[in-house]
């Protein structure tokens, strides 16, 4: 995937607007953006959420699958490094079970009145300048494997499409198993999932580039910081180009279509509880800090990476769930 733009900074931005408007739409019809729903969905308790994550998985996965078919695309790997990229899947994976929530859903959150989502918020971009300001002393990374061709050295098409493919059938398979068990079938994670996944579409053919949320937790406070005279080689990089504010401009869409949601279906503002503010702050670091230092977030990762079949990708998923669900069996453990 190529990663520049004739695009104009603003019209990047607008694009992104409309790309984010129904993705969070998206988020709060399938309940992925609920703290509740994601928390127990890492203590497996409740599939909403991975339901909706893997048919996203599915559909991003084979619109790429037809970009490049259609030599419309060049695929792309992310860095990967043996520590950094693990490391960073992990930490947001213990943020995400902290406090229910990740780089994407977070802006839903606020646009649904959600009283934590601010401070996460916060946490994030505290985190996100600090991996700015440290990233000089973390280990290098080198150039990202490719499972297809670096592993398996077998042609993308011919292993991206029975993976996602078989994904696809296999949420079709236990939910008609489920059925004839008497369960109702729940069509929300499927439809949200589709939806999502079908963004990938406008992000390569408008923007040259694939779905990610987190790198505006960097974008926004650099460009604030570069203004003010306080510059260095990360904050250039996050505050530079208009894909950077694409992002930007998705993030506020998902706010935006969070908000429509509720304001559409006469929806209950979120329960007012007493924050724990530090809490907050802790998962959004921890969320933030993580996504940047494993390079990528649940959607640039999870979304992007894994439809590109990039192995940093593969890994990273794999460590925030991993760690994010051995949160939530501690939890429970201890409770």
């Amino acid at each position: 995937m190529q990663r520049g733009s004739s695009i104009s900074t603003l019209n990047a931005s607008a694009v992104g607007l409309c790309m984010g408007v129904p993705m969070g739409f998206a988020f709060r019809y399938s309940s992925m953006s609920s703290p509740t729903v994601i928390r127990a969905q890492l203590e497996m308790r409740d599939w909403r959420m991975m339901k909706t994550f893997l048919s996203a998985v599915s559909v991003s996965g084979l619109c790429v699958c037809g970009a490049y078919a259609a030599s419309a695309i060049t695929l792309n790997s992310r860095p990967f490094n043996v520590i950094t990229t693990p490391l960073g899947g992990a930490l947001l994976g213990a943020g995400m079970y902290l406090v229910g929530s990740c780089p994407g859903t977070v802006w839903a959150q606020l646009g649904a009145g959600t009283q934590d989502a601010p401070f996460i918020m916060l946490g994030g971009i505290i985190g996100s300048v600090t991996y700015a300001f440290v990233k000089d002393f973390l280990p290098a990374t080198t150039s990202g494997l490719f499972l297809h061709s670096d592993i398996l050295g077998i042609p993308y098409l011919k292993l991206a499409i029975p993976i996602f493919g078989l994904i696809a059938a296999s949420l079709a398979g236990a939910e008609l198993w489920n059925h004839k068990r008497g369960q109702k079938i729940f069509y929300e994670p499927y439809l949200s999932g589709l939806a999502i996944g079908l963004l990938q579409l406008p992000a390569m053919f408008f923007i040259n580039t694939t779905l990610g949320t987190s790198s505006a937790f960097l974008t926004i406070p650099a460009t604030c910081m570069r203004l003010a005279g306080i510059e260095n080689s990360t904050l250039c990089k996050f505050s530079s180009v208009p894909k950077n504010y694409w992002q930007v401009g998705l993030d506020l869409g998902i706010t935006l279509g969070s908000w429509i949601y509720s304001n559409r279906n006469n929806t209950p503002k979120a329960r007012r509880t007493q924050s724990q503010v530090g809490k907050c702050l802790l998962g959004g670091f921890l969320l933030l800090f993580g996504a940047r230092l494993a390079d990528g977030c649940t959607s640039g990762h999870g979304l992007s990476g894994m439809a590109n079949l990039s192995v940093s990708s593969l890994v990273a998923v794999a460590a925030m769930f991993t760690s994010g669900m051995l949160c939530g069996q501690i939890n429970k453990a201890i409770r």
